[in-house]
């Protein structure tokens, strides 16, 4: 088992400090069955006061008792400091009070961290804590994912993801870093994908010409790109829809599908639903058939409930709560008059679905429980019925 690798925690966690430093670890030793102390040797100190050469008891716990403990003596890390949590524990361990505890829960830290993680998290870590989310904050963070460590960048990313007001906030040097992301083939495939979502999640407008140049070529990204790219405008064009539903890679059919804007006609989607070998594609279209309302859409979602793939069973749910009180007769009947796929146990997403439907599905839970012939069924419904908020 390999230590606690740290990364994710230390942007939220060094946001709510006053300490942050990098430094030296010496002497990691073990003081009971979880507790750690150490020094910390200070090298450089990114917020709080603290000076070059300065050591620092620091302390936090292994949980997982069989890791190898997350430090050892002579490695560089920087990390995110604050008071020992209270309680007579901590209070045992260091009698004076007089060590740091590494924020979240032991978290808080990176190892090893490269000059450049560094140079961005200190200048978003010097502006005001107002200020981390205005024009200034958002391109110190733009910088942070574009060239930062991976998982301290996946949390830049994270933390543009809240900004209020973002596009009005992201200047053109914070959109030339994330367009820089995009576009950089060395980094992290999942880092580049999440700087993807983020533009389509906040119809970040300005790096609308990034997505058009991913978009445009098959890679990993494509359907990721399509997908935003299709926020932004509103839909993709029937001529392009019909271009990328050829496509073999299922993410772009999934993306085309979803951004469709009413350029897929009901008889292509129902097609798209029961024989795409994909399930990304067969989702999207359970999604969009939910969304056009046709008749007879809720048997079709309803039969999509019995899909081998749980996301497809999720969009179907999903789309035959959106269709509301029509669509529990189908329901019924697969409930009710579904013995031939009983056995098979494949009509438990469709109870599962009743609980989305508010008093008519909890009167017909409740009547499944007392009358459905189907012990399993009736114990299922029982399991829906009390992880539903009680109803008045």
């Amino acid at each position: 088992m390999a230590p606690a690798t740290g990364g994710r925690e230390l942007l939220a966690a060094a946001a709510a400090a006053d300490t942050v430093v990098v430094g030296r670890v010496e002497q990691p030793t073990q003081i009971d069955r979880l507790g750690w102390r150490a020094t910390l040797v200070v090298e450089r100190s990114l917020l709080g006061d603290d000076a070059p050469e300065a050591a620092l008891l620091i302390a936090w716990e292994e949980l997982a008792t069989r890791r190898p403990a997350r430090f050892v003596a002579g490695e560089r890390v920087v990390v995110v400091l604050e008071p020992l949590p209270p309680g007579s524990l901590w209070t045992a361990r260091f009698p004076k009070r007089d060590a740091l505890a590494i924020a979240a829960r032991g978290e808080a830290f990176l190892r090893d961290p490269d000059q450049r993680t560094l140079r961005e998290l200190a200048a978003w870590l010097a502006l005001p804590s107002p200020d981390r989310d205005g024009e200034a904050g958002v391109a110190a963070l733009a910088r942070l994912a574009a060239v930062g460590e991976a998982t301290v960048a996946e949390s830049a990313l994270a933390w543009l993801e809240r900004v209020p007001a973002l596009p009005e906030r992201l200047s053109a040097d914070a959109a030339q870093s994330l367009t820089d992301l995009i576009a950089d083939g060395g980094r992290p495939i999942e880092l580049r994908r999440a700087v993807v979502t983020l533009v389509g999640h906040r119809e970040l407008q300005a790096l609308e010409p990034a997505l058009v140049a991913l978009a445009s070529t098959p890679s990993p990204l494509q359907g990721d790109a399509l997908d935003a790219l299709g926020r932004l405008r509103g839909g993709l064009g029937a001529a392009r829809v019909a271009e990328l539903l050829r496509a073999r890679d299922p993410a772009v059919r999934a993306a085309a599908v979803r951004h469709a804007a009413g350029a897929v006609d009901v008889s292509a989607l129902r097609s798209l639903l029961r024989n795409d070998p994909a399930g990304a594609v067969r989702a999207a279209a359970a999604e969009a058939l939910a969304q056009l309302e046709p008749p007879d859409a809720a048997d079709d979602l309803v039969r999509s409930l019995r899909d081998d793939e749980p996301a497809v069973r999720l969009a179907a749910m999903q789309g035959i709560a959106a269709l509301g009180a029509p669509a529990l007769g189908a329901l019924r009947r697969e409930i009710w008059d579904g013995a031939a796929v009983e056995a098979s146990g494949s009509l438990g997403p469709a109870v599962l679905t009743l609980g989305l439907f508010g008093p008519e599905g909890l009167a017909e839970l409740r009547r499944i429980v007392h009358e459905h012939p189907s012990q399993q069924i009736r114990r299922l419904a029982e399991l829906t019925l009390g992880k539903l908020p009680e109803q008045h």
